[in-house]
């Protein structure tokens, strides 16, 4: 059955609220605000505040909380005003496993569909696992390592991929109970069955660090990271 964009939409944020409260918060989909302060203060100027950090601790406190919104059969609301959701995680996982399911279902048993996230169908037509360079955290113009994939997909979130000033300690990756940049690691990676599931976990792994990796990943099967720290060094969880 096709679905209408109404009805993509309705899914994408039925799965980010899945997984926001699966992460317990660390994956918000209600980080639009934040997102807004930010833009305004580093980027337009369109509203500069004094203490940035300050205020984005109010805008989380306030305003950043996907267990105040309301759904139902034809509405999303929101309990305060000011409140918004961001879909832009969610969806790009969501896109490649569309267009990678829709690849097999029309009988590809070999492709790489590769949106910002990946997703594999079977394996190179030389036999081999795909292989799939994922960049240095510490240096944009290095591979730091390669991933093998067969039947899985990869998503990779890291601060480095929208920064909002030069130092990079202020970027898109936020975490929503202090409304900070989240800086417990340089980026995350992760391996899994759907593109959809990586991306989510990427990002809350990037919120709560190396220490709650592991139970993100143990709530979904099949799924293991490769974290990089602040230093570069690295530790790969949940692979047996």
């Amino acid at each position: 059955m096709i679905q209408s964009e109404a009805d993509r939409r309705r899914t994408r944020f039925v799965f980010g609220r899945h997984r926001a409260r699966m992460s317990a918060g660390a994956f918000d989909i209600s980080v639009q605000p934040l997102w807004q302060l930010y833009e305004a203060h580093f980027w337009s100027h369109a509203h500069i505040v004094r203490d940035i950090v300050a205020r984005a601790q109010d805008i989380a406190r306030e305003l950043v909380d996907f267990r105040r919104i309301e759904t139902g059969a034809k509405r999303i609301a929101f309990e305060r005003e000011g409140m918004g959701i961001t879909l832009n995680s969610v969806a790009q996982g969501f896109i490649t496993d569309a267009i990678a399911d829709m690849l097999r279902n029309e009988g590809f048993e070999s492709a790489v569909v590769d949106l910002g996230e990946f997703h594999t169908l079977g394996r190179h037509p030389d036999g081999h696992p795909w292989r799939i360079g994922i960049r240095n955290a510490l240096a944009a113009s290095e591979v730091d390592r390669v991933v093998e994939l067969d039947d899985m997909a990869l998503a990779v979130s890291g601060g480095y991929g929208t920064t909002f000033e030069p130092t990079g300690r202020f970027h898109h990756i936020f975490d929503p109970q202090t409304g900070a940049s989240a800086n417990r690691l340089a980026d995350a990676a992760v391996i899994g069955p759907r593109a959809t599931t990586a991306t989510a976990l990427a990002v809350a792994i990037c919120v709560v660090g190396e220490e709650r990796a592991r139970a993100l990943l143990e709530a979904s099967p099949g799924t293991h990271a490769i974290m990089t720290r602040p230093d570069g060094s690295s530790v790969t969880i949940g692979r047996s």
